[in-house]
């Protein structure tokens, strides 16, 4: 097994590891469902290990999704709330009236509408980022923001590609950045996700990536002036490189702007 099917590693001499943790996540869902034990595996909601294990035993041959969901509800806590919103996705079948509970108590939560809201989801962290992502793809203008502003302090590499997409959203949206000492600048959701990809360029590959492919698009100069003085840096190297890109981008912006028609209206 170890040396010919990919699925055991060796740690070290003796010791044996999953070479994916969802081997792992999969085989404790099933091992959970088989014994009937599902309370004793909604009890450990709080442990972030356990949560991905709990929405799969959702999904299991044999399972119970509606009773994992309606225990995960009885906590009447966000993040029991969230992983019950993950057992739809898993679930096989889900009672109509435990989805609708789910679907009820999630609206209160995702996506965010104020900065409180903000911060309840980025408490919670990694798990509720796919609900994040859908709502980023489905929201009006204001939603949208919200979640990338959620998204910006949670580590969730998929979201990537999607902010990528975000970036190219033309729409103006609920906040501003500082212009000068007196008047500001406001964002659209496109310019809410460059920022966001900034941010997560401070530690990710994938989003240094990310943020060269987009900031080489024509941008408005007042945005790139606002990114230029955010607190987006990460190490020497990065840092440097990013400043590079965003001062080659303000120029050729700026060059564009004095041969066409005027930025749009501020306010």
């Amino acid at each position: 097994i170890r040396d010919r099917s990919g699925l055991l590693v060796e740690r070290r001499p003796g010791f044996f590891g999953f070479s994916h943790l969802t081997f792992q996540e999969y085989l404790a869902a099933l091992d959970y469902s088989a014994r009937g034990e599902l309370k004793q595996l909604v009890d450990r909601w709080k442990d972030d290990w356990w949560h991905e294990v709990i929405a799969l035993a959702a999904g299991v041959p044999g399972g119970s999704p509606a009773r994992i969901a309606r225990d995960l509800l009885a906590k009447q806590d966000d993040v029991a709330t969230v992983l019950a919103a993950q057992c739809l996705e898993t679930a096989i079948d889900m009672p109509l009236s435990v989805r609708q509970r789910i679907e009820k108590r999630l609206d209160k939560l995702v996506p965010p509408r104020d900065a409180s809201g903000m911060d309840r989801l980025q408490r919670i962290g990694m798990t509720v980022a796919p609900l994040l992502l859908k709502s980023l793809q489905s929201g009006n203008s204001d939603d949208k923001s919200w979640c990338l502003l959620t998204l910006r302090d949670i580590d969730y590499e998929p979201a990537i590609p999607i902010l990528v997409k975000c970036s190219s959203d033309v729409e103006e949206s609920l906040a501003s950045l500082p212009r000068r000492d007196r008047d500001f600048y406001r964002l659209s959701v496109g310019e809410y996700a460059i920022q966001t990809l900034f941010e997560k360029a401070r530690t990710s590959e994938a989003a240094r990536r990310a943020v060269v492919a987009v900031v080489r698009r024509p941008q408005n100069p007042e945005f790139l002036e606002a990114l230029a003085r955010s607190n987006w840096r990460g190490d020497e190297e990065w840092s440097e490189k990013a400043s590079e890109l965003i001062q080659t981008a303000l120029k050729a912006a700026k060059q564009d702007t004095s041969t066409s028609t005027p930025a749009r209206s501020t306010g």
